[in-house]
């Protein structure tokens, strides 16, 4: 015996000298001792013969059943060729450890694989092979290529792999197609092990199911896109109104002093000539401040119940006109039922959205309106941004035109955007009809996709079944007065105005710039004030905070209420008449006697 076979024989492990045929040369007497033989009878017997390799192994080691105990076997080189093995048993409470982490991982619905440095997999959890629809043998010792497909796995798979063999911690998600459950979008995290000299051996991927959780996360972002997209929506009415009531003030300015000067005996026809171009250019000027008032929400309007089928087909004649010879128009009701909306506006919006989808056909094409009635649950509202659920009567407008794109149908509502060309549009037509829909308590959404034409759906909250309510007729011819008026207007051009016109009309008027001189003003006048004339929205004090406050001293004073838009708050004040800026003179003066000699 030799002085290493002696060194050897005196080691606390077992030791095998294995050539490069897998033959042992020489084992010491712990080995022999693991293995169950005499060392001299295991020099030349084949090793294979002795083991069985099973999972479990720590990092850098193999695992060997031989009869009936498990080793533990860390290889190693030797010159020459051949393998120093290391062989040790596997204790009892390692193996019951690694037997209760096993239990741990299967029993976890993330899936978990180990890969080696040569992308085979080691092990893979129950998990994994459910997803996969495979059995273990058919995963554990092959590939991950394999399994995954070559394109996937170079493409997605092997960079991230390299950079955790490199000893990095990867974390990315993705989309998978498995063959057992179908498309899945997974968060996967590589982490790599290390075997006991401190190098990476592998890595340990667990991938988690986060598909759910993605779509909701999905479905909030597109919430609040549509948030913010009504924000934007919100600001931009706010300011288009603001503009719209100082312009309206403008406008009166310009258009009542336009009319008086007509009402004279004309000296000069040029004259004339020019100051009914100014009254023509100021009733456009109105009717786009209207426009801008629509959207805002901010327009006057007199809901009543209507019978959308009796509206749509009221309108079919004008819609036919306005679309041209090689548009088809077809009409389809449903049964589609009453709605509480003002009748006006609801004709302003067949007409613009006919309009727009006739530009969409400028080579003809089918323009289709549907009506109908559906029953709004609870998510559905709160996704279109309705009142509240129950039932609705449907409005569809669909053209076979040329679409639009997902950009354009995100801005289509703005007031000014336009995809036509510079000249051929307002850019209000449907910011018109936006705000018509929403004032009226109402949603509209759009279905289009470029070459696919266009659908816009409105939904209005169903009206109680009731009489129709008859359109208003026209007054009678306005009359002189000789009542006390007391007008309040803080726009001093337009005070002056209206004083000057219904003072000619034989009024006596107490002209105050806010509230607060209306106030003193009336406390100032011991006879009898007649009609209160108030602009309604003011500083500090509005119009009918005010005509609150004096129909307490003063009951049987009479109210007309006079506003560029209207407030959400502002016309409730009980027996109020109103009268919409721009103010026309003639109306005025007939609104003026109504309010005084009520019917």
């Amino acid at each position: 015996m030799d002085d290493d076979q002696a060194l050897a024989d005196h080691a606390p492990e077992g030791l095998l000298l294995v050539g490069a045929d897998g033959r042992i040369r020489r084992a010491n007497l712990a080995a022999g001792r693991l293995l169950g033989r005499a060392p001299a009878a295991l020099q030349g017997a084949r090793l294979d013969d002795l083991r069985e390799v099973v999972a479990g192994a720590p990092p850098g080691a193999e695992r060997w059943r031989c009869a009936d105990r498990e080793l533990d076997v860390r290889p190693g080189e030797v010159p020459g060729g051949g393998r120093a093995l290391a062989l040790r048993e596997a204790t009892a409470p390692d193996a019951e450890e690694l037997r209760r982490c096993e239990r741990i991982v299967s029993a976890t619905p993330d899936h978990i694989s180990v890969v080696d440095r040569a992308y085979v997999y080691r092990t893979v959890n129950e998990a994994y092979l459910l997803a996969h629809g495979r059995r273990r043998e058919e995963i554990v010792g092959k590939r991950v290529a394999a399994l995954l497909g070559e394109e996937f796995f170079e493409r997605v798979v092997r960079p991230r792999l390299d950079a955790c063999l490199s000893g990095e911690i990867v974390q990315y998600t993705a989309w998978f197609e498995f063959a057992a459950v179908g498309r899945r979008f997974m968060s996967v995290t590589y982490y790599p092990f290390r075997d006991a000299a401190g190098q990476v051996a592998g890595a340990v991927v667990s991938a988690r199911n986060e598909t759910e959780l993605h779509r909701t996360q999905q479905e909030l972002r597109e919430k609040e896109e549509q948030l913010l997209h009504a924000q934007k929506l919100e600001a931009i009415g706010r300011l288009a109104g603001g503009v719209a009531h100082d312009f309206n003030n403008l406008l009166t300015v310009i258009m009542g002093y336009a009319e008086v000067l007509l009402r004279r005996p004309p000296a000069d026809p040029l004259a004339r000539e020019m100051l009914e171009e100014i009254q023509a250019a100021s009733e456009r000027a109105s009717s786009l401040t209207a426009q801008l008032l629509t959207f805002s929400r901010k327009q006057v309007v007199q809901p009543r119940p209507l019978d959308l089928d009796g509206v749509v087909s009221d309108m079919h004649r004008l819609l036919r006109r306005v679309i041209g010879d090689d548009v088809v128009l077809e009409t389809c009701h449903a049964a589609g039922g009453r709605v509480l909306a003002d009748r006006g506006q609801l004709e302003q919006v067949l007409l613009n959205l006919a309009v727009n989808a006739r530009d969409a056909m400028p080579g003809g094409g089918r323009l289709t309106i549907e009506t109908g009635r559906v029953t709004v649950g609870p998510d559905e509202a709160a996704t279109l941004g309705l009142a509240g659920p129950g039932p609705h009567v449907t409005l569809s407008v669909s053209d076979t035109g040329e679409g639009m794109d997902e950009a354009t149908r995100a801005r289509i509502f703005e007031p000014f955007f336009t995809t036509k060309e510079q000249g051929k549009g307002t850019g209000l037509g449907l910011s018109t009809v936006y705000g018509i829909v929403r004032q009226s308590r109402g949603a509209i959404d759009v279905r289009s996709a470029p070459g696919a034409g266009a659908t816009f759906r409105i939904l209005l909250p169903a009206a109680p079944a009731g009489p129709a309510d008859a359109a208003p007729g026209r007054g009678a011819a306005p009359r002189r007065g000789s009542e006390t008026i007391l007008l309040v207007e803080d726009d001093p051009t337009v005070r002056r105005l209206l004083e000057q016109v219904l003072a000619t009309a034989g009024y006596t008027v107490l002209a105050a710039a806010d509230a607060a001189q209306a106030l003193a003003l009336a406390r100032g006048h011991p006879a009898r004030i007649h009609l209160l004339l108030t602009d309604l929205v003011m500083p500090r004090l509005g119009g009918r905070a005010l005509a609150r406050r004096l129909a307490v001293e003063r009951p049987d004073l009479a109210v007309l209420l006079m506003s560029g838009h209207a407030e959400e708050d502002g016309l409730d004040t009980p027996a109020a008449g109103f009268i919409q800026k721009p103010v026309r003179l003639e109306q005025l003066l007939e609104k003026v006697r109504e309010a005084l000699e009520p019917a």
